[in-house]
């Protein structure tokens, strides 16, 4: 994982350019979940938006399962950390809605 998720973006990179790049290519192709590529900081990434209330935990595992496996040697650190800031702006955004939703927005 490249940056701190302040909001619904998470960016992570496979390596090296090629392999993120095959990564998100395999991932669009699949069709689990879309993911883009990007550069951030001058490393290509795959960007990663978590942006609907309704994206449950079981979304969140079933996308991470699409993921990982498209990758030859995922590094167990950065699947932690990723699968942890997926499930905590997922936890935000339902939190986000639920005041809404209380406030009558």
């Amino acid at each position: 994982m490249l940056n701190e998720v302040g909001l619904n973006q998470v960016l992570v990179a496979f390596g090296d350019v090629a392999t993120t790049q095959r990564v998100v290519a395999a991932l669009q192709a699949e069709g689990t979940c879309w993911c883009g590529i990007t550069v951030w900081q001058g490393r290509t990434a795959m960007r990663i938006s978590v942006s609907s209330w309704t994206t449950t935990d079981a979304k969140v595992e079933r996308s991470l399962g699409a993921m990982w496996p498209l990758h030859a040697a995922p590094d167990t650190a950065a699947a932690i950390a990723l699968k942890r800031s997926l499930e905590a702006n997922v936890r935000a955004d339902r939190s986000r809605s639920t005041q809404k939703v209380n406030k009558g927005v």
